[in-house]
């Protein structure tokens, strides 16, 4: 298992930190787990900061005051994110819930460091820029999809994107955490798997979904 200073190299922005920069890092910085389900962070909590994903998968959405939820989208193993740092970057002011979506292992930099690194580092301030553009990219186009795209198109857009992100044909999840992720209702994934069924497109069993003729997938 990596220890800190192992993860701490593998940060995009490490080879231009200095000497004195990298020890800061790396004192300030601390490893934290998360079991699945777990909320990290929320409207109005204290942020994480900068936070690095070692290990799990994290979802993060919006939800309305009649407890209606949007996905926005995942932070996977490898990524970075700074969304939940509004006091890294003032003017910032983006709020959204997150939740470990799978058992998460994170590298977590606190905001006041991160803060303090941005201020003095241009390369970090670039990075943290360049992360928050890259979110905001991220749910202009899920907010396209929801409202513009068929639930068919999204729906097999998804499991192509599970099937990248596993290797496998073979998907384990469920129908509501598939309607979490693409922003829609039980019972319409419901309907539109067992269409896809029907096609000969996928097999579905309780909590599986197996992948049958992904170029079809892909075609349609």
């Amino acid at each position: 298992m990596q220890n800190i200073q192992e993860i701490t190299k593998e940060l995009p922005f490490w080879n231009s930190l200095s000497a004195s920069q990298k020890i800061f890092l790396n004192q300030n910085a601390y490893l934290k787990s998360f079991p699945r389900g777990k909320i990290l962070s929320g409207t109005e909590k204290a942020c994480l900061g900068l936070f690095y994903v070692v290990s799990g998968k994290i979802r993060v959405y919006a939800i309305s005051e009649n407890g209606k939820e949007i996905t926005l989208f995942n932070i996977e193993k490898d990524e970075t994110c700074v969304l939940s740092s509004s006091c890294v970057i003032e003017q910032v002011k983006f709020d959204a819930q997150m939740v470990a979506d799978e058992d998460c292992r994170l590298l977590i930099f606190g905001a006041s460091g991160i803060g303090k690194l941005s201020n003095e580092n241009l390369n970090v301030k670039c990075f943290v820029y360049e992360i928050l553009i890259k979110r905001f990219s991220q749910v202009m186009e899920i907010i396209q999809r929801t409202f513009f795209d068929s639930i068919e198109k999204r729906l097999k857009e998804f499991l192509l994107q599970e099937r990248r992100r596993t290797g496998s044909n073979t998907i384990k999840i469920t129908q509501t955490k598939i309607a979490e992720n693409i922003n829609s209702a039980r019972e319409v994934v419901a309907r539109t798997m067992k269409k896809f069924e029907q096609e000969g497109l996928v097999e579905t069993k309780r909590g599986i979904i197996i992948l049958k003729d992904l170029e079809n997938v892909k075609k349609s």
